[in-house]
């Protein structure tokens, strides 16, 4: 669920089924940002990862782009409101 307060924003988003709070979230009219930074095991090592997302409100829908900190190609997917009248 993402909660507005002036031009910041709070959520905790879910990536593989795992919570995780958010960094930097910003809304400016119809768009949307913030970033997520989780540990992913690597070789046996832990290390800091941070995916930005991006979007744009468009009715009961965010369409988001994902961008991972190692360069691959950007995730994209949409957002819908389970109860548009909620």
């Amino acid at each position: 669920m993402f909660q507005a307060e002036d031009d910041k924003l709070f959520v905790t988003s879910s990536f593989l089924a795992l919570k995780r709070g958010i960094e930097d979230g910003r809304i400016d009219c119809d768009k949307i940002s913030f970033s997520v930074i989780f540990q992913a095991a690597e070789s046996g090592m832990t290390t800091e990862r941070k995916n930005h997302y991006t979007g744009t409100i468009a009715g009961n829908e965010i369409r988001f782009i994902m961008q991972d900190d190692r360069g691959n190609p950007p995730v994209f997917f949409k957002a819908m409101k389970d109860d548009p009248s909620a």
